[in-house]
């Protein structure tokens, strides 16, 4: 599989979205608390290396992670075996049980 086309650039959009994940968490949170968080279960589709400098995670295509909160610029908050970290949302999808469960509370 190939990889999708994509237009950040994980230097410069890296460190501004995680500064927006850190942002957007309060000040109690921390990453242990921010990992309890339930999100929305997903599959990596691609092989992703992270760089640590900037909090993202690496990863390879089949992993299973949580979504924790979609960022701007094209990357999302995630868990990976505890690890809180970035991940471009082109590089994983949404598990499909997650994907039946929303529809189902949206018809009650």
């Amino acid at each position: 599989m190939n990889r999708p086309a994509s237009d950040f650039d994980s230097g410069h959009n890296t460190s501004a979205a995680w500064i927006g994940a850190q942002q957007s968490l309060s000040d109690d949170d921390n990453d242990d608390d921010v990992a309890q968080e339930r999100g929305r279960p997903a599959r990596v589709l691609y092989d992703f290396e992270g760089k640590g400098e900037f909090r993202e995670l690496t990863l390879t295509a089949g992993d299973e992670l949580t979504v924790i909160k979609e960022l701007h610029e094209g990357w999302s908050l995630a868990n990976y075996n505890g690890e809180v970290g970035l991940v471009p949302k082109a590089y994983y999808i949404v598990s499909i049980i997650d994907l039946r469960a929303t529809e189902l509370r949206l018809e009650l």
